[in-house]
């Protein structure tokens, strides 16, 4: 079996459609047809089965699945070692980075990454904290710019180690002209439960925290539709569409910050405890720990 037709096949089994697993590895989809095919005469059996445009894993598909994954891990993890011996910084970087840290804490990183090392090709990949810990975990990432989980939360698998760098307190905000914001006595956690909250889903680490902060005071119930996109939040804020909690270096002149607790979220790395960084991911983590918070 070479590693090639498991790539294939570990794609594939992803995708379950030739035509996206063609598009993902930039191959036709007859390429795919004819390395999955060798990989079924090898193996003396079929690995999908092919149901309309979809195909599925058979019973032999869904056993060779966590094998192929550990093989092609193996190699990118040998891959990784040998070159990192001459300690150059090249290569293919995957890095995984929420949409908020992307656009609020990261640009004047990859400015300086990309001036230092521009032999390294930077795959930036944006999404939340639970499919990067899964990325991390089936090899797809090298490493994840994300929200970190709650010490009392096990979200993040045992494999996955995270690093704190920044504190990023979240102001509970609404509209200017949101009947919370006329109101002339002090705030308190209560006047929230009248009106709608825009969060993100209930999945998030973001919405447990608040969740968490409010408990004591009343159950999260009057929810608007919710997304996990902290811009989109913040213009339906400002549409008047509810309140909400967002990072406070969100601010500006269109929301209005309650006088209330601030429950503090931490951003930093995660990354696999057990497996090789390559040297473009050290050089890069080191970049973020320089602009890291004192006190994180």
């Amino acid at each position: 079996m070479d590693t090639q037709s498991l790539r294939t096949f570990v794609g594939l089994a992803k995708e379950r459609s030739f035509s996206r697993t063609a598009d993902r590895l930039f191959l036709t989809q007859p390429a795919i047809s004819k390395r999955i095919a060798a990989l079924e005469s090898e193996l003396g059996r079929r690995l999908f089965d092919r149901i309309g445009r979809e195909v599925r894993l058979t019973e032999a598909g869904q056993r060779l699945l966590p094998r192929a994954r550990e093989i092609l891990l193996s190699m990118n993890e040998a891959r990784t070692e040998i070159e990192n011996i001459d300690d150059k910084v090249t290569g293919h970087l995957r890095v995984g980075v929420s949409h908020h840290i992307g656009l609020h804490r990261l640009p004047p990183i990859l400015t300086e990454f990309s001036t230092r090392y521009n032999d390294v090709l930077l795959d930036l990949q944006f999404l939340g904290s639970e499919e990067a810990s899964m990325k991390i975990q089936h090899g797809e990432l090298d490493f994840a710019i994300a929200t970190l989980p709650e010490q009392n939360i096990q979200m993040i698998a045992k494999e996955i180690y995270a690093t704190s760098i920044w504190l990023d307190p979240l102001g509970f905000v609404c509209s200017n002209k949101h009947p919370l914001a006329q109101q002339n006595n002090p705030h308190t956690f209560n006047d929230l439960k009248n009106y709608p909250a825009l969060l993100p889903a209930a999945t998030t680490i973001t919405y447990r925290l608040v969740e968490q902060t409010l408990h004591p005071y009343f159950p999260l119930t009057k929810l608007a539709t919710p997304t996990d996109n902290l811009e989109s939040l913040k213009m339906m804020v400002c549409a008047q569409l509810g309140w909400s909690a967002l990072p406070l270096s969100m601010l500006d002149d269109d929301l209005y910050l309650l006088d209330l607790p601030k429950p503090v979220r931490h951003l930093g790395i995660l990354r696999h405890k057990s497996r090789t960084l390559p040297n473009a991911a050290k050089a890069m983590i080191a970049l973020i720990q320089l602009n890291a918070d004192a006190l994180s």
